[in-house]
């Protein structure tokens, strides 16, 4: 029995023997709190400041133990870390404290480093001078910005600046107007400028930047006659316009613009369309009281025509079917866009003229229109069967309709 104890305790005898000299150094490694800080792989000398914006990131390390915990704090704010690295790139001056504990020992350090920072300064960027919207133009290039770096702590300058495009392109230099570069001329409108500031007391930068923004286009309203609905028979549009901005913004001068690069300068230009377009478009320049020229397009439908024309009314002053309306087949095909419905709309929406003559059954003409518009109310004939002809004329063809209309009063 008591070699047995023996064979026993031995084993765990050697595991003391061997780990004792691993706690013992645990409790006494001096590099357990040992701070690192590097930049981009290389050593950091955190006696000198870095610049808050365009400096490197600082990574702040200690040795790293499997059994050992890591908590990272700062004197700005409550956030913590546990990781035994981590990467910091303060906006200003900050101390960060590390604290390592051994978990096998209960051991633990602390350890403080102060990452230093160049003291920033605050760029303030403003539009000096608007220019037109319409970046083509020559009034479409005159934009002007100005940056004013300021110091907020009283140690930083003189500053120097640096301008660049949308695309990061750098200001040619007769864009750039001294002193020292900090008006930048020659801009377009709604795009995104930079500027580059540099103190040259530190060689810190810093980046601002501006959208530019553009004179106030005045507000335009198209009316067409006779809608934004036109029919391929009766094609002839007028064209006009509202300045609804007429109060704070003149409209000096204006051009249309149809198919085939046709061009009007008149105030109510009429155009005539030979093809059928759901998606017909006028385009309107207009020159304002600051120069600058805004197009402005407005979009309409030029239709086919397909009349329905009615096989019974019912004139008995009920509201409903009181008049032999005719009008075309699909109300989609309208496109309803000017608020109206196809039955409110006359034949010469459609056609340029047209002819409606009804008869009895006996050939007797008993109402005639050389420009009807959907107001036949039966004139007080009888109940009965009666024949029409309907001779439609159009830009393209003349179309003859015939049929017969039921009028029912009871």
């Amino acid at each position: 029995m008591k070699k047995k104890l023996t064979t026993i305790l031995f084993p765990i005898a050697l595991l003391l023997f061997l780990v004792a000299p691993l706690l013992v150094s645990a409790q006494n490694d001096p590099t357990m709190c040992t701070i690192t800080a590097t930049a981009n792989g290389a050593i950091v000398d955190l006696s000198q400041p870095i610049c808050s914006e365009s400096g490197p990131s600082i990574a702040l390390s200690v040795p790293k133990v499997n059994h050992r915990t890591y908590l990272w704090t700062d004197n700005h704010s409550s956030n913590t870390r546990t990781s035994d690295r981590i990467v910091v790139k303060p906006m200003e001056t900050t101390i960060y404290t590390v604290t390592v504990t051994d978990t096998m020992t209960g051991a633990n350090c602390s350890n403080s480093v102060e990452v230093k920072v160049w003291p920033r300064f605050r760029t303030e960027v403003r539009q000096l001078k608007l220019t037109c919207s319409n970046n083509e133009s020559n009034y479409g290039k005159t934009a002007q910005v100005q940056a004013s770096a300021k110091s907020l702590s009283g140690n930083t300058g003189p500053f120097s600046y640096k301008w660049y495009n949308w695309t990061g392109t750098e200001l040619p230099e007769y864009q750039q107007m001294e002193p020292d570069n900090t008006i930048a001329i020659g801009l377009l409108a709604h795009k995104k400028y930079k500027v580059k500031v540099t103190d040259a007391s530190c060689g810190c930068w810093q980046y601002d930047s501006i959208t530019t923004r553009a004179f106030p286009a005045p507000v335009i309203e198209f009316h067409l006659d006779p809608g934004d609905s036109v029919y391929i028979q009766n094609p002839d549009v007028t064209f006009s316009f509202e300045n609804l901005s007429a109060d704070s913004i003149s409209v000096l001068d204006h051009t249309w613009f149809f198919e085939n690069n046709i061009e009007s300068y008149e105030d109510e230009p009429t155009f005539t369309y030979v093809e059928p377009n759901d998606q017909a478009v006028v385009r309107l320049k207009v020159v304002d009281d600051c120069q600058c020229d805004t197009v402005f397009t407005h979009q309409f439908k030029v239709l086919p025509v397909d009349l329905k024309i009615p096989s019974v009314f019912t004139p008995n002053n009920d509201g409903h079917n009181d008049t032999f309306v005719i009008t075309i087949k699909s109300h989609s095909q309208s496109g309803n866009r000017d608020g109206k419905n196809p039955e409110e709309k006359p034949l010469s929406t459609y056609y340029k003229s047209t002819e409606l003559v009804v008869f009895n059954r006996w050939g007797r003409i008993v109402y005639k229109s050389n420009d009807y518009q959907n107001d036949w109310d039966g004139g007080g004939l009888s109940d009965g069967t009666y024949f029409y002809v309907l001779k439609c004329t159009g830009l393209k063809e003349v179309v003859q309709y015939q049929g017969s209309v039921m009028i029912l009063t009871k």
